[in-house]
């Protein structure tokens, strides 16, 4: 007969909802109003905001300079949301915008 020792629970690593949330990541698509992009700026890091458009109903320019105008982020920011978090999210996409 084998011996086994009880498991030992371990205290759980979640930290809440909001906790939770900010490992998602999220899109800019259609969603540039300063107010909405000064929201999602202090719930989430910019870190975890990438770049989208919803084609055909408006252009990826029109969404990019919309982030653009909105006056919340500065050019690193930009450059972030823009490609350089989808590019360590999926380093293969690396080589299709050098």
């Amino acid at each position: 007969m084998i011996h086994r020792k009880a498991p030992t629970p371990t205290t759980p690593n979640y930290k809440g909802t909001a906790a939770e949330f900010k490992k998602f990541y999220y899109d800019t698509a259609q969603t540039y109003d300063p107010d909405e992009m000064r929201l999602a700026k202090s719930l989430w890091s910019v870190q975890h905001m990438v770049f989208g458009s919803d084609y055909p109903y408006f252009s990826s320019a029109e969404t990019a300079e919309g982030v653009k105008n909105c006056g919340i982020f500065n050019p690193a920011e930009l450059r972030a949301i823009y490609y350089e978090n989808v590019q360590r999210l999926v380093p293969r996409l690396r080589t299709i915008s050098s």
